[in-house]
């Protein structure tokens, strides 16, 4: 499966807690979550290999379980980290030792 390009997410103004959510279809049903984990990345841009904020679903990621959500939080400390612009994201599920990336696409940095 390729990832899906996502190119709605909310805007992050730079130096303040960053917090959304959202929910996870496969095939028009939601996607039991309950068994994975998860690894939030966002980087200059989408070909840049260094990371400059990772989230985890030990660290900044929540994962919902059966209602197949994940809540984001990144911190005022790290999104202070990042340049005005537009920078890129990743989302990659893993279960059973199997990484695939499930979402990506750019997203705003604001004053």
């Amino acid at each position: 499966m390729e990832a899906a390009y996502v190119e709605d997410l909310p805007n992050i103004v730079r130096g303040t807690q960053y917090n959304f959510a959202f929910t996870i279809y496969l095939n028009d049903s939601l996607l039991n979550l309950t068994d994975y984990t998860a690894t939030f990345l966002i980087k200059e841009s989408s070909d840049s290999d260094t990371a400059l904020i990772t989230l985890t679903s030990d660290s900044g990621l929540t994962l919902g379980g059966t209602a197949g959500t994940i809540e984001v939080t990144i911190s005022a400390a790290d999104t202070s980290i990042i340049d005005v612009g537009t920078a890129y994201f990743t989302l990659t599920l893993t279960t059973d030792s199997t990484p695939k990336r499930y979402l990506e696409g750019p997203i705003k940095i604001r004053r």
